[in-house]
This record gives C-alpha cells, sequence and structure tokens, in this order.
C-alpha cells in the first residue's frame, strides 16, 4: 500500500457541510473558517443594510416633523398677524364708539345748557319785567298816597 494512501485514510475526516462528502479535518476546519467568514461578512452587510432603512426613515420622519414644525410656526405668525389686526380693530372701533357716546353725550349736555341759557334768559326778563312793574307800582303807590294826604 501506498503509505500517502494509509496516512489519508488514518488521517481524521469529516462531512464537507456543502457536499457532504468525507473530506480531511483540516479541510472541513477551512471549509468552516469560510463560511464562517461568509456568514460574517452576510451579516455585516444585513446590519449595514438595516442600519441604512433606520437612518433613512428616522430622516424621512425627522424631515416630516421638520416641515410640520415649519407649518405650525407659519400658522403661527399668521394667527398673531389676525389677532394684532383684531385687536387694533378693536380698538378703533371701541375709540370711535366712544367718541360717538361722547358726541351724544355733549350734544345733549349743550342742549340742556341751550335751555338752562333760554330759561336764565326768560327769567332775567321776567325779573326785569317784575322789576319795572313793582317800580311802577311804587311810583303809583307813592304818588297816589302823596295825592291823598
Amino acid at each position: 500500500m501506498n503509505p500517502s494512501l494509509v496516512a489519508e485514510s488514518e488521517a481524521p475526516t469529516e462531512r464537507c457541510p456543502w457536499c457532504d462528502s468525507q473530506i480531511l479535518r483540516s479541510k472541513f476546519l477551512q471549509i468552516q473558517a469560510k463560511i464562517a467568514d461568509q456568514e460574517r461578512r452576510k451579516l455585516a452587510e444585513e446590519r449595514a443594510f438595516i442600519e441604512a432603512r433606520v437612518m433613512e426613515d428616522a430622516a424621512t420622519k425627522l424631515a416630516g416633523v421638520v416641515a410640520e414644525r415649519d407649518e405650525v410656526r407659519s400658522k403661527l405668525k399668521e394667527v398673531g398677524a389676525r389677532e394684532a389686526t383684531i385687536r387694533q380693530q378693536a380698538a378703533t372701533e371701541a375709540e370711535a364708539r366712544t367718541r360717538l357716546e361722547a358726541e351724544k353725550t355733549l350734544t345733549a349736555v349743550t342742549a340742556q345748557r341751550d335751555q338752562a341759557t333760554c330759561k336764565l334768559q326768560e327769567l332775567e326778563a321776567r325779573e326785569a319785567t317784575i322789576r319795572q312793574q313793582a317800580a311802577t307800582e311804587a311810583e303809583a303807590r307813592t304818588g297816589w298816597r302823596r295825592r291823598r294826604p
């Protein structure tokens, strides 16, 4: 027998994980290491792919949130501007109403003053008439009394 065949037949053997044939233990270990390297590479590629997808999904979600935030911020500015306009309109309307009410009150007070002035003039005229009448009566009485003695 050939000594290399004897050495080969006495060497430990394993079954090939790929083709299930008998192979030397050293060859089996090489194949096993190669498979492990391939599996590690596949795992690293899958991890990188998953991380890329997660990052892409996160970026998409973040972009959506940022866009929504910007839209809300814009609406907030619009609402603030609208509020300021409404406040200004309300102040203007309140001022106009107050001015109108003040003018009505002033008109009423002016009318009352005019009535009081008119009445005062009437009373002063009556007073003057009464004084004149009293003076005339006094003269008449005084003159009448003087004639009677």
